[in-house]
């Protein structure tokens, strides 16, 4: 059980840290603010993904457009919509 508590609190901080990170580099902002989202999720924590997702969305543009995609394919993942739905990461790692 220890470890299961040391990777969710490494997540969260790893998801605090990307959101921090994002404020300091506006030029990217919107891909890290991705990368949060995912951390997020992993740790377990998926209404602050959904918010940061909801977030990028209403801003729009290219990021904007990712966010929608990575919301649908969660939405349609914890449906049962899909049988097979890659990582965040792993979409967003096709992305740059």
């Amino acid at each position: 059980m220890t470890g299961t508590v040391s990777v969710v609190v490494t997540t969260v901080d790893e998801a605090a840290g990307l959101e921090a990170e994002a404020e300091e580099y506006p030029d990217e902002r919107g891909e890290i603010l991705l990368e949060a989202a995912e951390a997020w999720r992993r740790a377990g924590r998926s209404d602050r993904a959904r918010e940061l997702l909801a977030r990028l969305i209403r801003e729009g543009g290219d990021d904007g457009c990712s966010a929608r995609f990575t919301l649908a394919r969660a939405t349609s993942k914890t449906a049962g919509l899909t049988r097979r739905t890659p990582s965040w990461s792993g979409w967003l790692a096709t992305r740059r």
